[in-house]
């Protein structure tokens, strides 16, 4: 971890029974995400999705997600 640190380099961090995971990722906001979609975190990678604009809830198809997690790099 400290190694990250020095780098500067954004991480997540994934605790297991035992294990603690550091996977690197980009900063926040550094890839263009589509308008039904404020911020990119796990929880969203992981299908939880929080919407504070009904009209754009509205018009999100499955196959809007589906193509957007398709292309995002974990």
């Amino acid at each position: 971890m400290a190694s990250f640190h020095q780098a500067n380099q954004t991480y997540n961090i994934l605790y297991r029974t035992g294990c603690c995971y550091l996977i690197k990722r980009q900063l926040q906001g550094e890839e263009a995400t589509p308008d039904w979609l404020q911020n990119m975190a796990w929880r969203e990678i992981f299908g939880v999705y929080t919407f504070d604009d009904q009209h754009l809830l509205m018009k999100l198809e499955a196959t809007d997600i589906v193509s957007f997690l398709k292309s995002v790099k974990v």
